[in-house]
């Protein structure tokens, strides 16, 4: 099993103990750290990475440790997905897993010692959840408390610009330089950002592929703002196609559909590759036939060029270079924002999405 741990700067005094006891078991370590009792680390910190661990499939389970325990598993259960608590005895630490579906096991360095953490690290990587109708029910009402909690949040899923990220074969690389500096005795830091209008998050334009047609200033925002379905297409081998779409099983009221396909793990890389999921023309033409009035998909570029020239040619908004990773399958609500530019066959957008009701597995 693949096992996070992490260890806020006092919780770093059980981590030759819990580390030593994975690997005992013969289970993957991801250490998220830290090592040091200093420089101090807040446990909401490492929460965030033991959750964002999980989440992403990083991790199966994880094992989160602050000076109590507490703080710990208040910041971890923040995180959809997290069912985290304390636990300084056997019996809790393996019920919370058998009822409760506890995936992080968060520990006081200050409460337990090294050997008696051994020991709960046990008997919460021994059991499993039960699965009787009562615990799944009580876990379905959960999850409807995590949905309903999430409602006004807002989850940036744009693409980080910076110099040295992938650029589609071709494009402008992304330059950033500094005008004017306070260092040098400038009155403020003025900085001059270069790059494609095809880098990142951005939107086609129909000039993209249709010559004559509107640029970017031409921009209709109501397909851009409103409800989202993000659509779990990571088990579409190759391009997505009339027939792949056909398989996935998509909702009949989709007005803006948001592919997440294996192209999302493809960010972590430094450099492009054209080793990528797309759509094609009959796929477009699928989505088309359905009134979808915007499609976007997890890399740089919507499909191939008939996929391209069917959507923009029925004006449908291409929505390019999202960053899915993280992102549960289901029904947000979309907010994307391009810039503005006159005559441009694209323009970089910020995209959000905010609330969320994920799509449950049977």
């Amino acid at each position: 099993m693949k096992v996070a741990v992490a260890f806020d700067h006092r919780g770093v005094a059980l981590r030759p103990r819990v580390i030593e006891e994975l690997e005992s078991l013969g289970h993957e370590v991801v250490d998220l750290g830290a090592d040091a009792p200093t420089p101090r680390i807040d446990y909401p910190d490492k929460a965030r990475e033991v959750g964002e661990a999980l989440v992403r499939g990083e991790a199966e389970r994880a094992v989160l440790v602050c000076s109590s325990g507490v703080g710990a598993a208040i910041a971890a259960c923040k995180v959809d997905g997290v069912r985290a608590a304390v636990c300084h005895d056997v019996y809790t630490a393996h019920q919370g897993v058998e009822h409760d579906d506890m995936n992080v096991l968060c520990l006081g360095s200050e409460i337990v010692g090294g050997e008696l953490a051994a020991e709960l690290i046990r008997a919460f990587l021994a059991a499993r959840f039960d699965g009787g109708e009562r615990y799944v029910r009580r876990l379905e009402k959960v999850r409807a408390l995590e949905e309903d909690g999430r409602f006004a949040r807002a989850r940036d899923i744009s693409v980080l610009i910076r110099p040295g990220m992938p650029i589609y074969d071709g494009n402008a690389e992304v330059q950033l330089e500094r005008d004017s500096s306070i260092a040098d005795g400038a009155h403020a830091n003025v900085s001059r950002l270069g790059l494609g209008v095809h880098t990142g998050t951005h939107v086609d334009a129909p000039l993209h592929f249709i010559d004559g047609a509107p640029g970017a200033e031409s921009f209709d925002l109501e397909p851009m703002l409103g409800p989202a379905t993000v659509v779990d297409a990571t088990s579409v081998e190759g391009d997505i196609d009339a027939g792949a779409l056909e398989r996935l099983e998509l909702p009949d009221d989709m007005t803006r559909v948001l592919l997440k396909t294996p192209n999302s793990e493809l960010w972590a890389r430094d450099t492009f590759t054209r080793d990528f999921v797309r759509l094609t023309g009959s796929g477009a033409r699928f989505l088309i036939e359905r009134g979808v009035q915007l499609v976007g998909i997890d890399y740089l570029s919507i499909g191939d060029a008939d996929a391209h020239r069917e959507l923009l040619g029925a004006g449908v908004t291409a929505l390019e270079g999202l960053d899915l990773r993280g992102v549960e399958p289901g029904h947000y609500e979309l907010v994307c924002l391009p810039l503005r530019v006159e005559g441009s066959d694209g323009a970089p957008a910020r995209a959000i999405l905010i609330g969320g009701r994920p799509e449950r597995s049977s």
